[in-house]
């Protein structure tokens, strides 16, 4: 007898279209803890932000409130993205709504500026679905980027909406994320369901890198630059991202001349902060 193909989507849509909003264990009145660690994140009020498993959250509601202008949402179900419309009325039109898993969703490759996650990732019991999900953030926001992401603490609840979960300290949610993330704030809380009990979770706030290998390319310029990055690229797999640190004043021209005659994708430059200090430039390696 085959094993029917467990549905995660209609498992999210059945749960958002027959419980109240306050009926579910994660509903909070207040997201205070996400407001708090995005403020601390120092961003602009036009920064481009993805609430990753929107939900029916209040959150979206608090950072149009607070004057954010880029705002995604993004979760599994349908339904639970209706009913945060339906929240928000005619404000939802000044927010982008996705509907897609976000182990396989295609975004727009280095956008954001902040990631947000709640509730998501722990979620994700298997090696594979996890190993999907970072490549989807790693290639969704713009180094030097943030993330904020919630998982249920090492000491929370093994189980949530009938679902095993995983449970992380901050060491273990930075090891998990690995190469590319630098870990700034950390903080535990203790959110209280609306039926009184209480779930520990584990909030981290990181810096986002998004690149498989640095090259330190200092003041070399034109051909020895070149041949540098053609070596280094050598050594990448397809689709990963070559960071290019650099001084050369005319690494803009000659690195986008570059990827465009061998097929390779300038995905990203951050510019210098000052005059004669380096440049970064984020190549990804075409794919096979």
């Amino acid at each position: 007898m085959v094993t029917p193909v467990f549905d995660l989507k209609s498992h999210w849509d059945s749960i958002y279209a027959t419980k109240a909003l306050n009926g579910v264990s994660w509903y909070q009145d207040n997201p205070e803890r996400s407001s708090s660690l995005i403020d601390h994140c120092g961003l602009e009020k036009t920064s481009f932000l993805i609430d990753v498993g929107s939900g029916a959250t209040h959150l979206i509601a608090e950072l149009l409130d607070a004057g954010y202008q880029a705002i995604t949402a993004l979760d599994i179900s349908e339904a639970a993205l209706q009913v945060a419309q339906t929240q928000l009325g005619e404000r939802a039109s000044q927010v982008e709504w996705i509907t897609a898993d976000v182990r396989n969703v295609t975004l727009r490759p280095y956008h954001y500026d902040l990631w947000h996650d709640r509730a998501v990732l722990h979620f994700l019991t298997r090696t594979e679905d996890r190993a999907a999900y970072i490549r989807t953030l790693r290639r969704a926001v713009k180094p030097g980027g943030q993330a904020v992401i919630a998982t249920f603490a090492s000491d929370g609840p093994e189980q949530c909406s009938d679902l095993d979960v995983m449970r992380y300290s901050p060491e273990s949610l930075t090891e998990l994320l690995g190469e590319g993330f630098s870990l700034l704030e950390t903080l535990a809380e203790t959110h209280i369901t609306p039926w009184h009990s209480e779930q520990r979770f584990t909030w981290c706030r990181f810096r986002v890198t998004g690149a498989d290998s640095t090259l330190e390319g200092g003041d070399n310029a034109c051909g020895d630059l070149i041949m540098q990055i053609f070596g280094r690229m050598k050594t990448l797999e397809p689709s990963q991202v070559l960071e290019v640190v650099t001084t050369d004043p005319g690494a803009p021209i000659d690195l986008a001349a570059w990827c465009r005659q061998t097929g390779h994708a300038l995905v990203y430059q951050a510019p210098a902060v000052m005059k004669d200090s380096p440049s970064q430039f984020y190549i990804q390696k075409k794919g096979s």
